[in-house]
């Protein structure tokens, strides 16, 4: 049984101008989902549409509940919350307004930052901590939200190396777990160690399995003029994180 299908899924953000069209795919569970494309193709597009966020969509998409853990650089961090407080707003969708959180919440709030390894800065002020430590945070409300479908849009974007390491290796643990997990990302090497890889640039370009999806002639076509060819003949992209 899939996590999630999505079915010729078109939409944007204003009427006649679609962001993403025509995207079909199925993703199950054990299964992570590279999504690679270049600033402003369409990847945290898909995400909304996914989520029923678009204004303007058309298409068919089912899927089981979801977490989704936006991009670092869109988190606030004025506001006086510490890392648990972030943590346990995981909780909330299922707690009624008129209810205090339960005490097994806070619980589940507890064991999801020592599952990211940050148990020790449960009541550091979330903006105090570094981008890594952010994002680990982030990913710890998304497991106290405990859904089977998580949606990452560049998550290791400004992450420095232990973090990622740590979120990389999670989000295997997760895999493993029975999750299905969609990684918006622009690492065509590391998409290369993930179940399936959706290519896409307003279309979709093509998805499958890397070895089949991640060929020159799929990636000039989902890159253009980002894509730059690295000595000795690798492929890396020209990235700049603030666009989308």
């Amino acid at each position: 049984m899939s996590h999630l299908d999505v079915h010729r899924l078109s939409g944007g953000y204003v009427a006649g101008t679609p962001a993403i069209e025509d995207v079909s795919f199925t993703a199950g569970p054990r299964e992570i989902v590279g999504v690679l494309g270049p600033n402003g193709g369409g990847k945290s597009t898909l995400l909304h549409g996914i989520l029923g966020e678009l204004p303007v969509r058309s298409g068919q998409v089912t899927a089981v509940p979801a977490a989704h853990v936006r991009q670092l650089d869109r988190t606030r961090l004025d506001f006086p919350v510490t890392a648990l407080d972030v943590a346990l707003m995981g909780a909330y969708g299922r707690t009624p307004w008129y209810r205090r959180l339960a005490r097994a919440d806070r619980a589940a709030a507890l064991a999801a930052l020592d599952r990211v390894d940050l148990a020790d800065r449960a009541e550091d002020a979330f903006g105090t901590l570094s981008g890594g430590q952010r994002q680990r945070v982030l990913l710890a409300r998304a497991l106290v939200q405990d859904v089977e479908l998580l949606l990452l849009d560049e998550p290791l974007s400004g992450v420095d190396a232990v973090s990622a390491a740590r979120i990389e290796a999670l989000l295997q643990e997760l895999r493993d777990e029975g999750r299905t997990i969609l990684f918006a990302g622009h690492d065509i090497n590391q998409a290369r160690r993930f179940d399936r890889v959706l290519c896409l640039h307003h279309r979709q370009i093509a998805y499958g399995p890397p070895a089949e999806v991640l060929t020159p002639e799929v990636l000039a076509a989902t890159y253009g003029s980002e894509l730059i060819v690295l000595e000795g003949g690798g492929l890396a992209v020209a990235v700049d994180h603030h666009a989308h």
